[in-house]
């Protein structure tokens, strides 16, 4: 035995890798950088013993994530990590509170980003104004 840790690597057999540019379609792992991170919980298929009925109703719009994975693309966003940190606080914390007692359990990643990013192209007032306060511009001059 070496002191080579990847000696057995050569043991792997063509089978056991793919491409790098293979990807799966439906893949919904975290990009390297962390944004997009998300994943769903698998979907329960439990039946009602009191109704006979399997759960959950998948007409509802509390179930399943509101679009596709094939409808996004991922872009990268610039922040100071204290932003990334708030960010994301105010999504778990606040955001999937306010879900959860609407009957949302499942909000993906993906929903989150595309509704905050509609938020703010909804008020771009406020993005310039917060940049402005952050460059010391003084706005109400």
């Amino acid at each position: 035995m070496t002191d080579n840790p990847f000696d057995d690597l050569g043991s792997i057999s063509e089978d056991d890798t793919s491409s790098p540019d293979q990807v799966p379609e439906d893949d919904d792992q975290p990009a390297e950088d962390g944004i997009g991170a998300a994943t769903e919980p698998a979907e329960d298929t439990s039946v009602d013993a009191a109704t006979g009925e399997s759960a959950p109703d998948e007409s509802s719009p509390t179930n399943g994530p509101a679009f596709p994975y094939d409808d996004v693309t991922q872009r990268p966003l610039y922040a100071r990590e204290a932003a990334w940190n708030a960010f994301e606080d105010a999504l778990e914390i606040e955001v999937e509170q306010t879900l959860r007692e609407h009957g949302v359990r499942d909000a993906a990643g993906r929903e989150l980003h595309d509704a905050a990013l509609r938020v703010a192209a909804e008020h771009p007032e406020a993005i310039a104004d917060r940049l402005l306060e952050l460059r010391g511009v003084d706005v109400n001059r």
